[in-house]
């Protein structure tokens, strides 16, 4: 689902998944905020956060470095990477 932040929010908030999906992009501060929220919020801070980003490892935000994601993905996306990437973080939270 593409979402608008609040909107995201509450639907994160109300069907309580195991993972999202963002997009995180250093000239886009939305998505960092996003984070941000979901971190601070009580009912969402378990929510493990993979981050969709562009690979250009010249192009870094001051946000990125004020935001913790659990995974990256890389732009565009490698479907092979994909399933590692949930497994693991998915692993992770069932022993946790």
């Amino acid at each position: 689902w593409m979402l608008e932040d609040m909107i995201a929010i509450n639907q994160i908030e109300v069907l309580q998944p195991l993972m999202v999906i963002l997009d995180l992009e250093p000239d886009n501060r939305a998505g960092y905020n996003l984070v941000a929220q979901l971190r601070q919020n009580p009912a969402t801070k378990q929510v493990k956060v993979v981050a969709l980003q562009t690979a250009n490892p010249l192009e870094e935000s001051p946000a990125e470095t004020e935001v913790t994601v659990d995974g990256r993905l890389l732009k565009p996306i490698q479907p092979e990477q994909v399933l590692p990437c949930i497994f693991n973080l998915t692993v992770d939270s069932g022993s946790g």
